[in-house]
């Protein structure tokens, strides 16, 4: 038995209708729906930043991440600050902080007043060129655990040789001595 056609037109414009009410919701909220539902997601791993902008404000899904507040701004630049105590808040559902995006500072939760910081980009920059700074011998430990494994091999199959030749002149110095017994009277 097959459905007939309206069945599916009504479930077209069932389908057609959530889409465009969750589109012109998500346009209305001035692109709040995106990172709160990411923030949703993440079950608590990630915080709503609300970025405060001279022109208008705007929102982004942060992180913490070793006692920094890490996230990317409207130009896709990572921002790191240090976290202060007081800053973070609770609201529909999720933790989240207002950061001054000209100040690069949190706001305090309870007065409202700015709480000045350094500058993100620079940190994050910091950081991750600290991290990956060559090491201390650079390409060159690389070469030379090569070389020691090597080494190690040849070293290795050199005593097998020695020890297989040793043994073969052990047993001919074993049946030497026996046959020497054999000749030997008693």
């Amino acid at each position: 038995m097959a459905l007939p056609i309206e069945f599916y037109v009504y479930v077209g414009y069932g389908l057609f209708a959530m889409v465009a009410v969750t589109a012109s919701l998500a346009f209305l909220q001035g692109g709040f729906l995106r990172p709160f539902m990411e923030v949703k997601r993440s079950r608590g791993g990630k915080i709503l930043v609300r970025v405060r902008h001279p022109v208008q404000d705007y929102f982004r899904a942060g992180a913490i991440d070793e006692g920094f507040l890490c996230y990317k701004d409207r130009e896709k630049n990572n921002r790191r600050i240090p976290m202060r105590p007081g800053v973070v808040s609770r609201a529909a559902t999720v933790f989240w902080v207002e950061v001054d995006d000209e100040k690069n500072c949190f706001y305090d939760r309870a007065s409202g007043a700015a709480i000045e910081t350094n500058d993100p980009v620079k940190v994050d920059n910091l950081l991750v060129r600290a991290l990956m700074r060559p090491g201390i011998f650079g390409d060159q430990m690389v070469k030379l655990i090569v070389i020691l494994i090597f080494v190690a091999i040849v070293a290795i199959l050199g005593v097998a040789f020695l020890t297989y030749k040793n043994g073969t002149a052990l047993t001919l110095l074993q049946e030497s001595i026996k046959n020497l017994n054999i000749g030997v009277v008693q």
